[in-house]
Order: structure tokens, then sequence, then C-alpha cells
């Protein structure tokens, strides 16, 4: 009747350092993607966006060595936030350091092999790696 395990924790502060979470990915990241995407700006402030997000992700890299999931033992809605941030990392022109993304590329490559991720790829989506 109900998902097990469930998208946001059962427990009243973890569900909402998972809100915080999901809110800053969307604020902080999804707004440089869809910046990126759209490609209407100046070369100059596509780098800008490219490079922030770039640091951003660099900089959380060390946080997928600890659990599964993003800060989490479970596998939850903040994890459904980033997953397709993670996807589109070939359109949007963003070199990861290899070395030091290792563990978010590792977490990638988990949620990718979902079934529930990959049943939620459009056809168009699905091109953004099968070119790669």
């Amino acid at each position: 009747r109900f998902p097990h395990p469930p998208l946001l924790p059962v427990y009243p502060v973890a569900r909402a350092t998972s809100r915080q979470l999901i809110h800053r990915i969307e604020r902080d990241w999804c707004g440089h993607v869809d910046v990126i995407l759209r490609g209407e700006e100046k070369e100059s402030v596509l780098a800008k966006y490219r490079k922030e997000l770039r640091e951003n992700l660099t900089a959380v890299a060390p946080i997928f060595l600890d659990k599964p999931f993003f800060m989490n033992e479970e596998f939850t809605l903040v994890d459904c936030a980033l997953a397709p941030i993670l996807w589109r990392l070939p359109v949007l022109g963003l070199d990861l350091p290899a070395k030091q993304c290792k563990p978010i590329f590792d977490y990638a490559e988990r949620m990718f092999d979902r079934d529930g991720f990959q049943a939620s790829l459009s056809d168009k989506e699905r091109e953004i790696r099968s070119l790669m």
C-alpha cells in the first residue's frame, strides 16, 4: 500500500533535512542546468554557470563516500532530484575531475542502474547516454 522504503524519511528532522536538500538542489543546481540547456545566454554567462555547477558538484563529491545514497542509507526523493542532473552532465558540457569526482560517478551509475530511473527516461533522454 505504501512505498517501501518511503521516499521521505519517517522522522520529522530527517524529513525536514531531505526537504531542505531538495530545495537547495532545485535552487542552486537545477537553475544552472536550465540556463545551460536553454543556451540563450551569452557564452560568458553559460561558462560561468558551468564553472559554478562543476565547482559545487566537485565540492560535494566526498559526501558520496559516506553513504550509499545522497546523505542517506536509503533511496529518497533527494536522489530523485539529483539523478537527472547527473544524467545530463554530458550535454551540459561539464567535465568533472575524474579522480575527485569518482564517488559521484559511482553513485550516478548506481542510480542509473535502477529500474525506476530507466523507466522514467524519455527516448530523447536515453539518447544522451547512448551517444557517449
